[in-house]
């Protein structure tokens, strides 16, 4: 089964640059990407991300 994702891959392109300058570096790395993170916030929230 293939993971249909609600980011765009042009959009992911323009937020990613951002989030990784937000993000601290402390920690452990987390076991889900950003983008996956992401994509199940905005599926939680039931609104696709239309920009």
């Amino acid at each position: 089964m293939a993971l249909r994702l609600l980011i765009s891959d042009a959009l992911w392109s323009k937020i990613e640059p951002v989030l990784q300058e937000l993000k601290h570096a402390a920690g452990s790395p987390s076991a889900l990407s950003d983008r996956m993170f992401i994509e199940g916030l905005d599926s939680l929230n039931g609104e696709q991300i239309d920009l």
